[in-house]
């Protein structure tokens, strides 16, 4: 009876790991593709008597690039690329050959050497579609650090999310440091606004799956009412999509649906 017992448990255990995969199976790491973008369906009108910006952005202050032809799933490769071609500005041995800016400062387009080079360099170094569709967290974190080691420089990571915190003042500060900030983005909204004198139109473009973009600058929307009353404030962080259907837009932190934001630090 015992024995009988004995087997019973072993061919119930035997089901468990057929049908659930084993007791100590890890949950599925979370990947990062190109996730297609979903039009807007509707928009939201704020109506003011008054409005404040705060804005730091600039265009040219970011190198924004798209993927290469051939390239599936490449948004940690395409984020990736434009963190070191941004960085090449301050460390000119990131890029050998490249400059990254024209004489007025401005950062330059994608060539049709150095930076598709640069890019399917960091296809590979993260491993992109090596496991799974894209790239992990740790994939692209990896790919990049190594990267920026092979060419003598050491690499910090910041996270400023914290559960549903996102640390805006850090982010404020670093980015008046000259450093940006990978976001590691779970499906959800990017945002466009249009602005008028007495009301602005924010509409929404859904990204319809996990991805990657990088954040270079921010707008504070601050709204007041007839009395001069504080009634809305906005955060937003300028972003590179890094998508060919739109290469520029807003996200929103206040709420956020961000996995990590990470303040990329080179040395």
């Amino acid at each position: 009876m015992k024995k009988l017992f004995k087997l019973f448990v072993v061919a119930l255990s035997l089901v468990c790991v057929l049908a659930f995969g084993g007791w100590t199976t890890e949950p599925a790491q979370e990947r990062y593709a190109d996730a297609p973008l979903l039009s807007p369906i509707s928009s939201e009108i704020v109506e003011f008597s008054s409005r404040t910006v705060e804005s730091y952005y600039t265009p040219g202050v970011f190198p924004y690039f798209t993927q290469e032809t051939g390239m599936t799933n490449c948004c940690g490769a395409v984020a990736g690329a434009e963190i070191v071609a941004f960085y090449d500005k301050y460390f000119d041995d990131l890029i050998p050959g490249w400059d990254a800016c024209y004489a007025n400062g401005r950062y330059r387009l994608k060539d049709d050497v150095y930076i598709p080079a640069l890019m399917w360099e960091m296809y590979d170094l993260m491993q992109t579609n090596v496991h799974d569709v894209g790239v992990s967290e740790q994939e692209f974190l990896n790919g990049l650090s190594a990267y920026i080691n092979g060419k003598g420089h050491s690499v910090s990571y910041n996270n400023v999310v914290n559960g549903s915190n996102f640390d805006f003042e850090t982010y404020k500060s670093e980015l008046h440091k000259n450093k940006v900030t990978a976001l590691l983005a779970h499906a959800g909204d990017i945002y466009i606004i249009g602005e008028d004198d007495t009301q602005d139109k924010i509409v929404p473009i859904n990204i319809a799956g996990s991805h990657i973009m990088v954040a270079f600058g921010y707008d504070i929307y601050r709204y007041y009412d007839a009395n001069g009353n504080l009634f809305r404030t906005d955060y937003y962080l300028e972003v590179a999509v890094g998508l060919s259907s739109i290469t520029v837009a807003l996200y929103k932190v206040n709420p956020h649906n961000l996995s990590a934001a990470y303040i990329v630090d080179i040395k």
